[in-house]
């Protein structure tokens, strides 16, 4: 090719080049891009996990309390079904087997609610409610822990009595797993309407 189409060419192509550098769209174009990928950035780091403190990582008491909405249902489950064998006992009259049974039933009931009520606390400890939510968790919290004080009473009361429980001590520990019941109900309930909000149930 001879020189000067070539030293033309080169000139043309360079040119080129030089003009869509400094194009005012392209530099308009390429300070746009860069201004969303920063606030794309922005928005990525402002980003925060809900229940969770913005700027920490998260640590084992927050771990824990992560387990709540899985452990908070064992305890339920035995109280209801402690309940309704202790109701059998008396219709029956089988007293023997199902005393038993009941035993068991509340000893498993008040270890799966001390792990319900501190994976709770622990929960409450390591998030951050609104102002509104924080009332209802405590009376959540307060149900809970009368729960915990009723069934600790029963299980008491067969230790004393070395699970021989007749009369008017029968009927003692009958009120206090009915008690029992009907607290862990009022908490259940609040738990659900924090989770759910405030028209989970009418009342």
């Amino acid at each position: 090719m001879p020189r000067p189409l070539t030293t033309l060419l080169l000139a043309l192509f360079f040119g080129g080049v030089l003009a869509v550098a400094s194009s005012p769209s392209w530099a308009d174009d390429k300070t746009t891009e860069e201004v969303e990928e920063v606030e794309e950035v922005e928005v990525e780091e402002a980003k925060v996990e809900p229940g969770r403190r913005a700027g920490s990582s998260r640590g084992l008491s927050d771990s824990l309390g992560r387990f709540h909405p899985f452990v908070v249902h064992f305890p339920i489950a035995w109280l209801f079904l402690l309940l309704l064998v202790d109701l059998g006992g008396v219709v029956l009259q089988r007293g023997e087997g199902l005393s038993r049974a009941g035993k068991w039933l509340l000893g498993l009931t008040a270890l799966s609610l001390v792990s319900a009520v501190v994976t709770g606390l622990l929960r409450a400890s390591t998030s951050e409610l609104p102002a509104a939510e924080l009332g209802r968790v405590e009376l959540h919290r307060n149900w809970a822990f009368v729960t915990l004080g009723l069934v600790v009473l029963a299980l008491l009361l067969l230790v004393v009595r070395r699970n021989c429980l007749a009369g008017l001590w029968r009927w003692l520990y009958m009120l206090l797993v009915v008690a029992a019941v009907t607290t862990m109900g009022i908490a259940g309930h609040l738990g659900g309407v924090l989770v759910f909000g405030e028209n989970y149930l009418p009342f």
